[in-house]
């Protein structure tokens, strides 16, 4: 549902914002898909400030420079793809891979977490784009379904033996408020493993059986800027839809609008 702010008297060429509602995992109130509109686009940081203080908002690039907003805190520069299974079908060999020897694929429920969260905390060491949203802590609400709707069956871990050596995990809505449905929600690898190409294998395997299984719709999936996967998502055929920039606004929200 897309939101509208007006000003406070409802005249001819008033500038309004518009935005489809949501909710950070903090519990903020989140304004997706910000669209500032009227006589005041022109400002758009002061307009941002008044209209939505204390808010977390993203805005789509547009070929625009995202305002300079002052105070406020830069939280994410991503980049949204999609994949349409019902017109893109994937190779059906990718539901049967030829894997590296001792390499076995498992669904994720089935691993241990200890492990599996092990490695997940090398994959994103200091420094790494997506640290923040592929945190330890995030791994149990992610395959428990509490964070992003429950764990899809596609969801698929690589075993070397019996130790993981990488995951990825789709989830029921991955989306943000304004892109919501079912997509991937983590993709990783064990950088001490020398097996080359499990990210690649994964994905493909995992699109493979979420089609196998019955999924019908798009899958989506979200990357930071300056995260080399972003180049796997590419080749692999993922359709770039939109970036967006996201900011936390300084003030106090009225989360009752």
């Amino acid at each position: 549902m897309v939101f509208r702010i007006n000003s406070p008297h409802n005249g001819p060429g008033e500038t309004r914002v518009d935005f489809v509602r949501g909710t950070t995992r903090d519990g903020l109130p989140w304004a997706d898909d910000v669209r500032v509109i009227g006589n005041g686009a022109d400002d758009r940081p002061q307009v941002l400030l008044d209209k939505l203080p204390g808010w977390t908002v993203s805005l789509r690039e547009d070929g625009c420079a995202t305002p300079d907003i002052p105070g406020a805190v830069p939280l994410r520069h991503a980049h949204f793809y999609l994949w349409h299974l019902p017109s893109r079908p994937p190779d059906p060999v990718w539901a049967h891979p030829r894997l590296p020897p001792q390499v076995r694929l498992v669904p994720a429920v089935e691993v241990d977490i200890d492990q599996l969260r092990s490695v997940r905390q090398r994959a994103y060491p200091l420094g790494h784009p997506d640290r923040n949203e592929g945190g330890s802590a995030q791994l149990d609400p992610l395959l428990a379904g509490s964070l992003y709707g429950p764990c899809l069956s596609c969801s698929t871990v690589a075993l070397l033996g019996s130790r993981p050596i990488g995951a990825v995990l789709a989830n029921a809505d991955m989306g943000p408020p304004a892109l919501p449905g079912p997509g991937f929600t983590d993709l990783f690898r064990d950088p001490a493993c020398p097996l080359r190409g499990i990210g690649s294998l994964l994905m493909r395997y995992a699109l493979a059986t979420a089609h196998r299984t019955g999924l019908a719709e798009d899958l989506r999936l979200a990357v930071t800027e300056g995260n080399p996967a972003r180049r796997l998502y590419e080749r692999l055929g993922f359709r770039h839809v939109y970036s967006t920039r996201t900011l936390l606004l300084p003030g106090v929200s009225r989360a009752d609008r």
